[in-house]
């Protein structure tokens, strides 16, 4: 629980930066009044001063609820993202219903509105397209004490380690005749949650040694696209492990995503846990079905 803590540090940094460029830009355009020092902020200890608060608050209201939420509910810290950037982006439309001289209900409507934008820009299908590239590749290595073959019966997702892969009554399936993918893997997952289905397509294949995939999630399902590949080595009686993660054709927002949860980090932890027989408290480990 502590790692998963500790791996949300994009998301308390990119809040932390949100919240005070939000509280600034309040400030600047009047929305909110300037908070009252007893120190002159134009002193050197004014600054020093007004500084430590400003750190407070926002450290409270990013950083305590993100590792709250990491802690006891980690699928509710999107919530913190898409909030300060409601806030955010209200900003502008705050500015010009004051103009307008709108009642305060319009306000809350316009929030509203702009938080379901923010959801389906960050977390939906809206502008998925736009600028859409390649992530960087993200490579994890660890030692295993355990065989390669076990290893590789744990690790890699192919139809003929069903009931030995990892992944929870985790199936295999022949691809659908109008695709060329290989196969399909269907992983369910908990708490009323789409399951992670994919259309697999095996790119290289060293068996019982390496393997590089292109995965795609069937429509109506959880996922993004991406390249996996998974290569084992014999380290004396141990196994090391190296894992590469690249997630495909992502637009700015979803990569922005991404990298706020730590995804392909969770991934690879995720592995690690797996493979050594450990309890799995990462973010993927928590969305398994037990075992």
């Amino acid at each position: 629980m502590f790692g998963r803590i500790m791996r949300t540090w994009p998301r308390v940094v990119a809040g932390m930066g949100l919240l005070t460029l939000f509280l600034g830009l309040s400030w600047v355009t009047g929305i909110a009044e300037q908070p009252i020092l007893s120190e002159d902020l134009a002193s050197p200890r004014g600054v020093i001063i007004f500084a430590v608060a400003l750190l407070i608050v926002v450290f409270g209201c990013v950083a305590l609820p993100t590792w709250v939420f990491a802690a006891l509910a980690p699928g509710m810290l999107g919530l913190v993202d898409l909030a300060l950037m409601t806030f955010l982006l209200g900003i502008p439309a705050t500015l010009a219903l004051a103009v307008a001289g709108a009642p305060g209900w319009v306000y809350c409507a316009a929030l509203a509105a702009i938080y379901l934008v923010a959801h389906q820009i960050f977390y939906g299908r809206w502008l998925s397209g736009f600028a859409a590239r390649n992530t960087r590749p993200f490579a994890k290595t660890f030692t295993v004490t355990a065989a390669i073959d076990t290893v590789w019966a744990r690790l890699a997702p192919l139809p003929e380690n069903e009931g030995t892969y990892y992944w929870p009554k985790a199936t295999f399936e022949d691809g659908p005749e109008d695709n060329d993918a290989d196969f399909i893997l269907r992983a369910p997952r908990r708490r009323g949650l789409k399951d992670a289905d994919e259309l697999i397509w095996i790119e290289t294949l060293e068996p019982g040694r390496a393997l590089t995939l292109r995965s795609e999630p069937l429509p109506g399902t959880f996922g993004v696209k991406e390249r996996r590949s998974l290569r084992l080595t014999e380290v004396g009686d141990k196994t090391g492990v190296e894992v590469e993660t690249t997630f495909l054709n992502v637009s700015p927002f979803h990569r922005f995503r991404l990298w706020l949860n730590n995804d392909a980090r969770e991934f690879s932890v995720s592995l690690q846990n797996q493979s050594m027989g450990r309890k799995d408290r990462s973010t993927h480990g928590r969305q398994m079905l037990p075992a």
